[in-house]
């Protein structure tokens, strides 16, 4: 699913985030990133042009000469018959609940530990803290073959769940113990970046095999036509955004953070907008309870994916467009010849 040089990469930045504090180089000097950036990015770009050299498209499709040009609804009506799609969207509809809510490690780090004059334990925790997720990348593949994306999508959010009420347990607990809030905190986002990766792994995954399952539906991926679903997300997810900022507002924060060493205010700051995230990641297991896409129904798609490939290929068949029903024909103005066909 990732490739090494992604690894380089992760190493890199770790690498980086674990030296730039001791030597006490700050992150808004531009004369130190004018030279780090181009230095860094010119041989790991080349490293992965050269490591991605072989890959080659996994997907029968047809040869760019013969590809259907779509017309824009015709796109938009196939994509929303993905019912898959619908279930995404719900779900980021739901999850627009946490939207807008302060950053925790950053107030772990300089609110609860308080690390904003120890640069040598702040780069170690935050070295720890980015290599997190990396090993269990390395195992993703073998959880995503073993378990349904599902169970594993609905696994996260209980994971979701577990941390927000650890976390909201640690804020109202531990209020006036700073250290010990922030060893709670620090221990919760480990222990969640840690498991969450196999789920989003097989997240990105999902995505492609969507695409993947979409083709199989319309014999186009229509990669281009899904961002209809944006039309419907944006404007709620921007609404529902507003709310933990206004909540934050009405508790007393403000344009200055240093609200939140006053330690009777750190609740209502914190703690409440958590709240909401929870509700949200409870309610976002309901639409993955219908989630019925697995590895079966995936590998009988790129069968027949495969077979009609070779038929075309063979010059028995011509896969083509259909408008599924007569009541699309007239969007069809431009191409008589697919008219005459369907």
């Amino acid at each position: 699913v990732r490739t090494w040089p992604v690894k380089i990469a992760h190493l890199l930045e770790n690498i980086f985030g674990f030296l730039i504090p001791l030597f006490g180089i700050g992150f808004d000097d531009i004369n130190f990133w004018k030279f780090v950036l181009p230095g860094v990015f010119i041989p790991t770009g080349a490293l992965t042009l050269w490591a991605t050299r072989k890959i080659t498209e996994r997907i029968p499709q047809p040869p760019l000469e013969k590809k259907q040009k779509i017309s824009f609804w015709y796109g938009i009506s196939q994509v929303i018959k993905n019912k898959y799609r619908w279930l995404d969207m719900f779900s980021s509809l739901i999850d627009s609940l946490g939207n807008g809510m302060l950053t925790m490690s950053n107030v772990m780090y300089f609110f609860s530990m308080r690390l904003y004059t120890q640069a040598a334990l702040y780069g170690v925790l935050k070295i720890v803290y980015n290599f997190r997720s990396t090993p269990m990348s390395f195992l993703a593949p073998v959880f995503i073959r073993k378990f349904s994306y599902r169970a594993l999508r609905i696994f996260r959010q209980i994971c979701e769940i577990v941390k927000c009420v650890a976390q909201i347990g640690a804020i109202y607990f531990f209020a006036d113990k700073q250290t010990l809030c922030g060893i709670v905190i620090f221990t919760t986002e480990f222990i969640y970046g840690f498991v969450r990766e196999i789920p989003s792994v097989a997240g990105s995954d999902m995505s492609i095999r969507l695409d993947d399952y979409q083709m199989y539906l319309s014999g186009e991926r229509l990669e281009n036509s899904k961002g209809v679903f944006n039309w419907f997300i944006t404007p709620v997810t921007t609404l529902v955004g507003l709310i933990i900022p206004l909540i934050m507002l009405k508790n007393g924060l403000n344009s200055n953070w240093d609200v939140l060493f006053i330690d009777s205010q750190r609740f209502g700051i914190l703690a409440v907008p958590l709240i909401f995230d929870l509700a949200g990641h409870i309610l976002m297991m309901i639409p993955y309870i219908f989630w019925d896409y697995n590895n079966e129904q995936h590998n009988y798609v790129i069968e027949v994916l495969k077979q009609r490939e070779r038929l075309a290929n063979e010059g028995y068949i011509e896969v083509i467009t259909t408008a599924a029903t007569h009541a699309y024909l007239p969007i069809y103005k431009d191409f008589p010849i697919a008219v005459n066909a369907q």
